[in-house]
């Protein structure tokens, strides 16, 4: 049996497997948890220079592909995140493949867009675009700069990722692999659940996506780190940004581009198993108290709207219910 990496995900509740919601405070039950049902099984790390050789013989070519890169108000760890992002165009481009990077800073008040030129040293390398919003008009309309980024480039597939998580070395290209081989989905994303403020619990890096870890259960669009078929969005599949969807705010934009997928005829996936780096959890959180948005309000306001709509377009009415249930997380 290969090397138990439950540990990576340990958090103040204690320790996470990697691939379920078990969670506890001994060590000593995890340890059984994921041996007697060969969760949290890696196999032995893999030397990212050597996969890339391997690679640039045997791995699609010629792809190009969007790294887009939303932030708001995290300028330390979203100057770190878009030169992490640069280093993985790098290997993209290394293994044969076209990368752009898109990151929309989504009219940010502490100096985001300014630090992350600056880190570039006040010149932007080509393949690198980068645009601030003169407001926060919400996540939906910002995202769908992300789009129209990846369809002027003529990307067959798009990521997208919050600005206070860090890229997974070769993730985007395991995850563009996965898609290469599974036509009918529309995305692929990491399990949202699967996360650390701490560094050195995290991944270093990915170079499979094996079929035991995929699940389909949770029914949003792993927009928070997940690689779409930009295909999709040619056939009309965007961010919505009618009523709440088009004030700042946080919820339900997934759920319903999740609606949206499945209405293209595309499933929407989702892989465990893989911790990465997300240093500013809810990180939008204070940035809204503080421009007077009453989030318990905002976040009902948000569902509703996605309820009423789908509820119109015929979406499964148990489905719905349990939406319907859903109440705003604790920070």
């Amino acid at each position: 049996m290969g090397q138990l990496e439950y540990t990576y995900n340990r958090r103040r509740t204690g320790f996470k497997c990697v691939d379920c919601a078990y969670d506890s405070q001994l060590e000593s039950n995890m340890i059984v948890h994921c041996k007697t049902r060969q969760h949290g099984v890696v196999g032995p790390s893999v030397a990212i220079d050597a996969y890339i050789e391997s690679q640039k013989a045997e791995g699609p070519k010629s792809v190009i592909i969007t790294l887009g890169y939303l932030c708001w108000n995290t300028r330390a760890i979203s100057v770190e995140g878009v030169l992490a992002l640069k280093e993985e165009a790098d290997r993209l481009r290394c293994m044969g493949n076209i990368p752009f990077i898109c990151v929309i800073d989504n009219g940010s008040t502490d100096g985001t867009y300014d630090a992350i030129l600056a880190a570039f040293g006040g010149q932007l390398p080509p393949e690198v675009f980068l645009s601030r919003l003169p407001e926060n008009r919400g996540i939906s309309h910002a995202r769908n700069h992300i789009i129209r980024f990846a369809l002027a480039c003529g990307s067959k597939y798009t990521l997208f990722m919050d600005g206070d998580i860090e890229v997974v070395p070769l993730s985007t290209y395991t995850m563009m692999r996965y898609l290469e081989c599974h036509a009918r989905v529309g995305v692929i994303g990491a399990y949202s659940s699967n996360c650390s403020e701490h560094r050195n619990f995290c991944a270093k890096v990915l170079t499979e996506i094996p079929e035991s870890r995929i699940h389909v259960d949770i029914r949003v669009a792993w927009t928070q780190y997940g690689l779409f078929r930009t295909a999709l969005f040619e056939k009309g599949v965007e961010f919505d940004e009618s009523g709440p969807f088009g004030q700042p705010g946080w919820g339900y934009e997934d759920d319903d581009l999740h609606y949206q997928i499945v209405r293209a005829g595309y499933e929407n996936r989702y892989f465990g198993g893989m911790c990465y780096l997300h240093r500013a959890l809810h990180s939008s959180w204070g940035s809204l108290k503080r421009d007077g948005v009453d989030l318990e309000k905002m976040f009902t306001a948000r569902k509703d709207y996605l309820l009423q709509k789908w509820r119109k377009l015929g979406a499964d009415a148990g489905i719905l219910k349990l939406v319907e249930a859903q109440r705003l997380p604790r920070a």
